[in-house]
């Protein structure tokens, strides 16, 4: 998805181009390894809610605590921190939707944390000993708090800690206080360690959505080709065999397909070379597919395609198209090129009996092996 789609409405496009950029940077991994997961990155940040639950807690004493000093200040400020942390909450609720909810989690952080710079600012400069205090404690919390929900998105990790603390590091130098300002001096320092203590925990959450990611693909695909592995035929026959004996639809029709010759290439140039054609073929067969069917490898050299509401005679068209996508040369890494063939059997799915339709299939191949290859549907 793109996060210039996002930007819908009524602004004015240029507008919504500026903003789209805007969002986009700020959703952007720290690394060109983690590119493409945004969509999931976003996501972890929504499980902060009871932590800025917490954190309003927190500002609205420290607030109560700088009433004692500026009592026609503190009313607004109260109100505003309790506006911004209710808008970062629904943010972060929204973060479950991912990229499309990228706007609102940008807007609301950057929010959220303006008042609590705004209210630890105005607090040190009091120069009252127990406030700033307990606005160097917010300042802190603050930013490692930050670091942990917004992991997934560094760059509003940052950004969000300099709102907060730069105001209030500028702040210390004009309190009043004697060596106040030294929280100056030392406050980049400390800033420089929240922020690789920031790109730490996003690569630490970001290799964690890669691995899941890997694992889940892994899970229902085949490693070698791409395509999908037994498992992940299988879940798509059922599927698709379901939705037609449930509305009544044209049954699902399976192909099985079986390489001749593939041991030769195997025996005679090496296991390499034989996974070699196998992702060629594979990657022939799904162009030839296109949209119209789900295919997947199930052993060695054997794949099977499922064609919802598919036709014999559609089938048929297929398989033969399939079969002079295999006869075509395949040239192996070394420059030499190999020819296979395949042979194809195919059956109807009924409804919850997929294993009987590929055993059908499976015995129709085989009785077209012997017949010297081809296809075979009935």
């Amino acid at each position: 998805m793109r996060l210039e789609r996002l930007m819908e409405g009524g602004a004015p496009s240029a507008e919504r181009s500026a903003l789209a950029r805007w969002v986009a940077w700020f959703s952007r991994p720290d690394d060109k390894r983690y590119a493409g997961l945004e969509d999931d990155l976003i996501r972890t940040t929504g499980g902060g809610v009871p932590v800025v639950v917490f954190g309003c807690v927190c500002l609205l004493l420290q607030v109560g605590l700088y009433a004692f000093v500026q009592p026609l200040a503190s009313l607004p400020l109260a109100l505003s921190g309790v506006l911004a942390a209710g808008g970062r909450m629904l943010g972060m609720r929204a973060a479950r939707s991912g990229l499309a909810a990228a706007p609102m989690v940008v807007g609301t952080g950057l929010v959220w944390a303006a008042v609590v710079g705004l209210a630890c600012a105005l607090g040190i400069l009091t120069g009252h000993i127990v406030l700033t205090t307990v606005c160097a404690l917010t300042v802190t919390g603050f930013a490692f708090t930050s670091v942990y929900n917004n992991a997934g998105m560094p760059r509003l990790a940052r950004v969000q800690v300099a709102i907060v603390a730069v105001p209030f590091l500028v702040a210390s130098a004009f309190t009043g206080v004697p060596g106040m300002e030294v929280l100056f001096v030392l406050g980049p320092i400390w800033m420089i360690g929240v922020m690789h203590l920031t790109g730490r925990s996003h690569d630490a959450v970001a290799t964690l959505v890669l691995t899941r990611n890997q694992n889940r693909f892994l899970a229902s695909n085949d490693e070698l080709t791409g395509i999908a592995n037994r498992a992940g035929i299988l879940d798509a026959i059922e599927t698709l065999s379901r939705k037609a004996g449930g509305a009544g639809e044209a049954l699902p029709f399976l192909l099985y397909l079986d390489l001749d010759g593939f041991k030769g290439v195997n025996d005679g140039f090496g296991h390499a070379c034989g996974d070699h054609v196998l992702k060629v073929l594979a990657g022939r067969f799904v162009e030839d597919l296109g949209e119209a069917g789900c295919i997947g490898r199930v052993g060695g050299d054997e794949f099977v395609i499922v064609l919802p509401g598919g036709s014999h005679a559609g089938a048929a068209e297929l398989a033969e198209r399939l079969i002079a996508r295999a006869r075509e040369p395949v040239v192996l890494p070394g420059g030499s090129s190999v020819r296979v063939g395949v042979t194809i059997g195919g059956a109807s799915v009924l409804p919850g009996r997929t294993d009987e339709a590929l055993a059908l299939a499976d015995a129709r191949l085989y009785d077209g092996k012997r017949r010297g290859g081809g296809v075979c549907l009935a």
